[in-house]
């Protein structure tokens, strides 16, 4: 979510799927926390979006790195 929105309480899910759509960002899971203090094992430059790819097994594939398109982890 943008910047102002930090300490605003969690966005709907109408306001998700837009900034989704905004952010070209529509073949991946887009969540929003209930406030900053839960970012913060996957915020690394404060900016947004903030984009953590986790594989099937879990391991984080890559922590805000501004990589939008999944299929680069695909085998």
């Amino acid at each position: 979510m943008s910047g102002n929105d930090l300490s605003s309480s969690p966005a709907g899910q109408d306001a998700l799927q837009q900034w989704a759509s905004d952010a070209g960002m529509e073949s991946i899971p887009v969540l929003d926390a209930h406030n900053f203090s839960s970012w913060g094992a996957f915020e690394i430059d404060f900016g947004t979006p903030s984009i953590t790819h986790i594989a099937p097994d879990m391991t984080i594939l890559s922590i805000d790195e501004d990589i939008r398109d999944p299929s680069l982890f695909l085998e």
